[in-house]
């Protein structure tokens, strides 16, 4: 990796960034960290949010209607549980850049990526 890390590319353009969160039964801690994550991705032009639901047996995919609404945060919904690697590398190869993973009981702050 370059001196540039996270400022510019060679061609001079602006890195991004893809966040990785994998979730499994995450819906009331998404609801309390809802605003966080589009706040996030607000203050961020140069950042992605790849949300992968695990197949969650709760009521995640309703409690993420309104993240998918943003055009930097993207939910994608595994079929089933197939675990946090599998769940980590659906999200990263959906990304194209850098790709940080974070849990999902970590806070989402612009710290947490930098």
């Amino acid at each position: 990796m370059d001196s540039n890390y996270g400022d510019e590319t060679e061609r001079g353009e602006a890195s991004m960034i893809d966040q990785v969160i994998p979730v499994y039964n995450g819906a009331e801690l998404l609801r309390t960290r809802e605003q966080e994550l589009l706040e996030l991705a607000k203050k961020n032009s140069d950042l992605r949010i790849y949300i992968v639901d695990d197949g969650s047996e709760d009521e995640f995919a309703v409690a993420s209607k309104m993240l998918v609404s943003h055009s930097r945060i993207s939910v994608i919904y595994l079929s089933e549980n197939k675990g946090r690697a599998v769940a980590r590398n659906s999200g990263a190869s959906a990304g194209e850049e850098l790709t940080p993973v974070l849990s999902k009981d970590r806070a989402f702050t612009a710290k947490a990526i930098t």
